[in-house]
C-alpha cells in the first residue's frame, strides 16, 4: 500500500499515516506490564500462602477432633477409670461383673504421639494430654495438638485446644 506524502512547511517531504510506536513509549508499556504482572503475583503468593494455612489448621482441628472423639468413645464404654499421675494418662476399666477388667488406655509418648492400649498412634503432635474427674465417672478431656508450620518469633496459630467430657456409663 502506498503512503501519502506531502511537503511539509519546512520543505522536506513527510510520510502520512506511518508513525511509529517510539523507544519511551515501549519502555512505559513494558514497566506498566511488570507492575501488573508483579501485582497479579503478589496477590497469588497472599492466597496460596493464606490457604495453605487454612488447610493446616483445618487438619490439625480434624487430628485433635479425632483423638477427643476416640478417648470418649472409650470411656463411654467403661465402668471406671483411673488417671495417672500427672494427669497426662488414663486407663478405662470394663465391669465384668466379679472385677474390673482393662480395656483401654491412652498416655502420650516421648515424641508427642497420643498412644493407646495396643501401642497404636491414635494422633500426633500433641503437646499437651490432660484428664480430670470431678467425681470419678465424668472425665474432662483436654488434648492441644500442634502443627510445627508457623513463625518462629511469635505464637504459633496452627494449635488446637479440644475439650470434652465422657461420662462412664456402664
Amino acid at each position: 500500500m502506498a503512503s501519502k506524502q506531502f511537503i511539509g512547511s519546512d520543505g522536506q517531504s513527510e510520510l502520512m499515516n506511518n508513525r511509529g510506536i517510539t523507544l519511551v513509549e515501549v519502555l512505559i508499556a513494558a514497566i506498566l506490564s511488570t507492575v501488573a504482572i508483579a501485582a497479579a503475583f503478589a496477590v497469588y503468593a497472599g492466597t496460596m500462602h493464606s490457604w495453605e494455612g487454612t488447610a493446616c489448621l483445618t487438619n490439625v482441628q480434624r487430628e485433635a477432633s479425632l483423638a477427643v472423639e476416640v478417648m470418649a468413645r472409650e470411656i463411654r464404654c467403661g465402668s471406671s477409670v483411673t488417671i495417672g499421675a500427672g494427669s497426662n494418662a488414663i486407663s478405662i476399666y470394663y465391669d465384668t461383673g466379679t472385677s474390673d477388667s482393662l480395656m483401654a488406655t491412652f498416655h502420650t509418648d516421648g515424641s508427642n504421639q497420643l498412644i493407646d492400649i495396643d501401642g497404636g498412634i491414635v494422633t500426633s503432635n500433641v503437646s499437651s494430654l490432660s484428664f480430670s474427674s470431678p467425681d470419678g465417672r465424668a472425665i474432662n478431656i483436654d488434648v492441644i495438638v500442634e502443627n510445627g508450620r508457623g513463625t518462629t518469633t511469635t505464637t504459633d496459630d496452627q494449635h488446637v485446644l479440644m475439650s470434652s467430657t465422657a461420662v462412664c456409663r456402664n
